[in-house]
């Protein structure tokens, strides 16, 4: 099984745009869980998890009617959920011939740095995720690092 994020609709105040992770086979599978929920009129939140329940915009809940609406979504919208440490590099193909794989490692470096994660990357899978113009952003996944903690422990981390 693997798990999947699947986007809804809950009202509130206002509808307010969640996704949720849910373990399914396929994300055609994962969707249709969630649209059963809604159909039996339960909640989304217990039956999959409060904590697990992510907004996609920043709208603070305020009062749940137990309203939810999954309609305005398809599979196209269901995303795998990958828990793998990541972040985000904006930049151009000529960017990265021309940096090449040590400032691209230092850039995720200072990235993580910023969130409090004093990691030394050895090696990083750069993924794709949206274009915009001439930047791609990408998403930057470290598969070998070792992680420096605060008391000063170091600790190496291989993930494939």
């Amino acid at each position: 099984m693997r798990k999947f994020l699947v986007p809804f609709q809950e009202r509130e105040t206002v509808w307010c745009k969640y996704i949720i992770p849910v373990e399914a086979k396929t994300a055609q599978a994962a969707l249709n869980k969630v649209k059963k929920v809604i159909e039996r009129g339960d909640s989304i939140q217990a039956e999959f998890g409060y904590e697990e329940c992510q907004f996609i915009e920043n709208v603070e809940h305020v009062h749940s009617d137990c309203t939810y609406n999954i309609d305005d979504y398809s599979v196209d919208d269901v995303v795998a959920y990958d828990d793998r440490i990541a972040c985000e590099l904006s930049l151009t193909a000529f960017d990265i011939a021309r940096y090449g794989q040590d400032e691209l490692y230092r850039m995720a470096e200072e990235k993580f740095m910023k969130v409090g994660l004093d990691l030394d990357i050895q090696e990083m899978d750069l993924i794709p995720i949206k274009i915009e113009e001439h930047f791609v952003t990408y998403n930057a996944i470290p598969t070998e690092y070792y992680r420096t903690f605060s008391n000063g422990e170091t600790a190496k981390r291989i993930l494939k």
